[in-house]
């Protein structure tokens, strides 16, 4: 494949959100995923929310962190929302998230129809979102399932399993079966992973190729950001070029031409196409290997590490006198950075690295077209429906 260039400091933008009930640990886990990554500015991690006693949270709030994962900047925002209440009051909850999400999809729409786009305008997009289910439940519950039917027609959704520490390993697998039957076969809800041909089959505990899953084409969608991300409830544009292309990959492509041109003078042009053909089969069995690993793991059993007075993760392992981010029991402690022990890291892997651009290329792609086409629609029928009244309302006239 031919050689990838990128701006210097170019930062990729990356947006997760994390729904679910309440009581079910999201804040705990935030301050569990926030400690692990790498800030490059440490004024970023002074969030009230990841300071002091861990509080029900009762509205909506983000935080944004520069941070750098194998090489790449990253400009990682992560908006919380308060727990959902299984009573009359769903309905409201799940449609104000809802309205968020499609609130940043109007910002997107607005800068694409202007005459004079703005070249420094941030991408607010949610990529990924993870529904947290309750562990104490044997299987999806009617309002998880509803809540997960609307959730996923407007973002990449990744369910994992909260507080996994109450299970057994025995009871952990069996309620991973049983939510992914719930999902897959019986709801056939549209999680990501979810097969885009209908003829595959839905077989909960067969691992899928990258062929099979929701993939999205050839666009580039990582922009070029000179400063950190914001994302503000119901706040901030995002540019997004015609065809859905970036600044990024029109800069790309002058610079790959421009290297074509170059090795083509050079006699390089036939020997660099043939291992091109290599390097891009090479790549193709990476995604087809991480995304069977990524359904191996879903839904992703998750513990976060104990909430201490002094703010400080780190706890003892009494078997082998380490000091480990997880929990204590009179039995032992878990570690969440241990795979053995729960899923953390693997999520933590999918989110920033492996499935990092395939969420924001299928949030173009895929969720801000669908949601855009049916913007335009709405607003064709609208017109047709005003003009035919007002048409109606004239005729009426002439015939008093």
């Amino acid at each position: 494949m031919a050689p990838h260039f990128r701006r210097k400091n170019a930062i990729i933008q990356f947006n997760l959100m994390v729904v679910g009930f309440a009581g079910l640990g999201k804040t705990s886990f935030l301050r569990t995923f926030c400690d692990t990554l790498n800030v490059k500015k440490a004024e970023q991690r002074e969030v009230p929310q990841l300071r002091g006693p861990v509080e029900k949270t009762t509205k909506s709030y983000s935080m944004t962190f520069d941070i750098e994962e194998e090489g790449e900047k990253i400009s990682l925002t992560i908006v919380d929302t308060p727990g959902f209440t299984d009573d009359f009051s769903l309905d409201k909850q799940l449609y104000s998230v809802l309205n968020y999400l499609e609130d940043q999809f109007d910002y997107t729409l607005v800068e694409q129809t202007k005459v004079k786009r703005n070249p420094k305008a941030v991408d607010n997009q949610i990529h990924a979102c993870l529904y947290f289910i309750d562990p104490s439940r044997r299987s999806l519950s009617p309002s998880d399932i509803r809540i997960l039917k609307k959730l996923t027609t407007r973002v990449n959704v990744i369910p994992v399993i909260a507080k996994a520490d109450i299970l057994t390993i025995t009871q952990r697998e069996h309620l991973k079966k049983t939510i992914l039957k719930d999902i897959f076969e019986t709801n056939r809800i549209k999680i990501y992973g979810y097969p885009e041909n209908e003829d595959e089959p839905l077989d909960a505990s067969r691992p899928q190729t990258a062929s099979s899953f929701g993939r999205p084409g050839t666009g580039r969608t990582d922009g070029i950001i000179n400063g950190p991300l914001s994302v503000r409830s119901g706040n901030g544009p995002l540019s997004v070029t015609s065809g859905n292309r970036s600044a990024e990959e029109d800069e790309d492509e002058e610079d790959l031409g421009s290297e074509k041109n170059l090795s083509e003078k050079n006699g390089l042009g036939l020997g660099q196409g043939a291992s091109a053909s290599e390097e891009e089969e090479e790549e193709e069995d990476e995604d087809d290997d991480s995304e069977a690993l990524y359904r191996k793991k879903l839904p992703f059993c998750l513990v976060s590490f104990e909430d201490f007075e002094n703010e400080v993760p780190l706890i003892m392992d009494h078997v082998t006198g380490v000091p480990i981010r997880g929990r204590t029991f009179p039995w032992g402690a878990i570690n969440v950075l241990n795979p053995d022990h729960c899923d953390f890291s693997g999520l933590r892997q999918v989110l920033l690295i492996t499935h990092r651009k395939i969420f924001k290329d299928l949030t173009v792609e895929k969720y801000y077209e669908q949601y855009r086409t049916e913007k335009l629609l709405a607003r064709k029928a609208s017109r047709m429906l005003s003009e035919n009244v007002k048409k109606k309302v004239l005729d009426e006239i002439k015939n008093i």
